[in-house]
């Protein structure tokens, strides 16, 4: 794994800079240019984590769930996009290769968290999960 250090929070705060539209030029200016810029420095800052979540999701998707529940956490109504590339990627990823790990956690999740059940509206099913797994993820997510 790689050799940064940091938090479940920092971890969370990243991720939404790095796939929020409405954040990533917050600060920008209004020229093309510059976006572009603001752009390419905001993805060499937080490409670390696409390799954390890439390990995790081999060796501990316990916590790729922990990242998941804190960038829900910390998002806005603004984040829009982040959320919808966190459920094509860490959550189909969990419900894929950790299918009654995940289920059981969004299951218990989602009775007090009204974020997962809109984020699960944007998991698409993958070939290899079962027709009992896929009837629980659109139960959870009504």
């Amino acid at each position: 794994m790689n050799n940064i250090s940091w938090t479940d929070d920092e971890f969370a705060a990243a991720w939404l800079r790095r796939y929020s539209k409405e954040r990533r030029f917050i600060v920008s200016a209004s020229t093309p240019d510059k976006d572009e810029e603001d752009k390419k420095r905001i993805d060499s800052e937080t490409s670390w984590i696409l390799d954390v979540m890439e390990e995790l999701e081999k060796r501990n998707p316990a916590h790729v769930w922990q990242l998941l529940l804190k960038v829900l956490e910390l998002s806005t109504e603004d984040d829009r996009h982040a959320l919808d590339t966190l459920a094509a990627g860490p959550l189909e990823n969990l419900l894929r290769y950790h299918p009654t790990s995940a289920i059981e956690w969004i299951e218990n999740e989602v009775k007090r968290n009204p974020k997962l059940k809109d984020l699960l509206l944007g998991v698409w099913r993958s070939h290899s999960t079962s027709d009992d797994i896929w009837r629980r993820v659109e139960n959870a997510s009504k």
